[in-house]
């Protein structure tokens, strides 16, 4: 089982590394996050605003 395990390159692991460390991907990152989930916010308000005033207006 372990023969066919394949270890990873060095410069895959480094590459990984320079990633975890790099501080604008990670502030583009939580800054994108951020935004999204405003965005599903808003359309989840919206939606059950509108659903309100569907079942108030027309029920």
């Amino acid at each position: 089982m372990y023969q066919w395990i394949v270890p990873k390159p060095k410069m895959l692991i480094r590459e990984e590394e320079r990633l975890a460390n790099d501080d604008w991907l990670k502030e583009w990152r939580s800054r994108t996050l951020n935004n999204v989930k405003k965005i599903l916010l808003g359309i989840g308000t919206g939606s059950i605003c509108m659903s309100l005033t569907y079942l108030f207006f027309y029920y």
